[in-house]
């Protein structure tokens, strides 16, 4: 199947096997383009926040702040089931 985020037949984020086993991941500002300049994506449960952004082509080390359920939190957190998760992206200036 194609992944319908994506339009890739292997994508490493979208598994529609389990259709119900999902989060909410936000995107802001420049990290949409990754998203098709959506705001926001359904990504699997059980994969760490790091994995589910290699999945988008993000580069985790470009990623400032994880928030999960308004809570800050890390990279390597396990998405569960359910979880809103927020990223915010490395601010560059001068």
């Amino acid at each position: 199947m194609v992944c319908p985020h994506h339009q890739l037949w292997s994508c490493s984020v979208w598994k529609p096997w389990l259709p119900d086993m999902s989060a909410t991941l936000r995107l802001s500002g420049a990290l949409r383009q990754f998203n098709a300049g959506k705001t926001e994506a359904q990504v699997v449960s059980g994969r760490t926040v790091r994995e589910t952004l290699i999945g988008l082509g993000i580069v985790p080390e470009t990623i400032a702040m994880v928030v999960v359920n308004e809570e800050q939190n890390t990279k390597d957190y396990l998405i569960k089931d359910g979880d809103v998760i927020m990223v915010l992206a490395i601010i560059g200036g001068g």
